[in-house]
């Protein structure tokens, strides 16, 4: 069969289409965690070491965009996020928006796990060191619960 110029680039212009589509199906089934909530500190680690008994006093509310960390009334930091699903452990990239003097537009790169109500991040300060695990030894860990 013979295709007129106008029928072919109709079918190249149709199939293309259709692999643009499967596409999109794969990128979306990549979807990310739903984090938002209201989290307590279980534990974590500062470069190996035990973090101190006071950032397990803080509450973590997580938004769709956000992360405030806050003692009662206090907000002692606001981070701004952006999670990537395109690998796991899922990928998260944050800025300080608010926070102590000298903090405002620190970035940070981490890793992120989600199970059961338990929320693992580990990150390292700038936006070139992204940690591997989950080990706390190089960078920053919380282990985060869900307030119920």
């Amino acid at each position: 069969m013979k295709y007129q110029p106008i029928q072919y680039a109709t079918l190249v212009l149709v199939s293309s289409l259709a692999l643009l589509v499967i596409s999109n199906i794969n990128i979306m089934a990549q979807e990310t965690p739903d984090i938002t909530g209201t989290y307590v500190l279980q534990s974590g680690m500062i470069k190996g070491k035990p973090i101190d008994d006071a950032a397990k006093k803080a509450e973590y509310v997580i938004t769709a965009n956000s992360i405030i960390i806050r003692r009662g009334d206090e907000v002692e930091f606001h981070m701004n996020y952006k999670l990537i699903a395109k690998a796991k452990p899922y990928e998260i990239d944050m800025v300080i928006v608010r926070g102590p003097e000298g903090t405002k537009g620190a970035v940070a790169a981490g890793i992120i796990d989600v199970s059961d109500g338990t929320l693992k991040l580990a990150y390292h300060p700038g936006k070139d060191n992204r940690p591997s695990d989950f080990s706390g030894q190089k960078g920053m860990l919380f282990v985060l619960v869900k307030k119920k």
